[in-house]
């Protein structure tokens, strides 16, 4: 088990607001390169993954050969890449996680449950204010097969013209998004 300690984000009106910041590495299974440890926020809202473009340009991945989302919400509509990355943290590996990698550097890192939860179980104990993850022996999730079926679990596109559908309601600050695969 790793045990993290929830972050203080300060009052929203009036009450304590308390987030989970993991320190994460990502590594590319295509280019073997990975980064300095990031912190991304545990979003249980979040279906998905999200990371800002230059996670890609760090990996040394080509950003565009991923699948195809599109983002939209409140705060406008912006397109990203999902590419499989393996995920080190606190000691341990999470393979074939499914990262959506937006067109922008402003996007803010989140740590969602595709992927990542089928490999762990997490525990937010807000008294105490820490978070646990333990490892549920399951194996990962196959890595994503660009342009074929997408992630376990999900019903398969209705229009081959799709490289993969996904459909998630997730929060980012006060916006509710939806992804669909376009």
């Amino acid at each position: 088990m790793t045990t993290f300690r929830l972050a203080d984000q300060g009052r929203i009106l009036g009450i304590p607001d308390w987030n989970a910041e993991l320190p994460v590495a990502f590594t590319s299974p295509i280019t073997g390169m990975s980064t300095a440890v990031i912190h991304l926020q545990l979003d249980s809202g979040a279906a998905i993954c999200v990371a800002p473009s230059n996670l890609a340009t760090e990996l040394g991945l080509n950003l565009r050969a991923g699948a195809p989302l599109q983002l939209d919400g409140v705060g406008g509509t912006i397109r990203a890449y999902v590419h499989s990355l393996r995920l080190h943290i606190g000691g341990e590996y999470y393979d074939n996680v499914p990262i959506a990698i937006t067109t922008s550097s402003d996007t803010p890192f989140l740590l969602g449950r595709l992927g990542f939860w089928q490999q762990t179980s997490v525990s937010i104990d807000n008294i105490g204010r820490t978070v646990a993850l333990v490892r549920t022996g399951n194996p990962p999730p196959p890595p994503l097969d660009i342009g074929s079926q997408p992630p376990s679990g999900l019903p398969p596109p209705p229009n081959a013209n799709f490289a993969m559908g996904l459909l998630a309601v997730f929060a980012i600050g006060v916006g509710a998004y939806v992804i669909l695969g376009r």
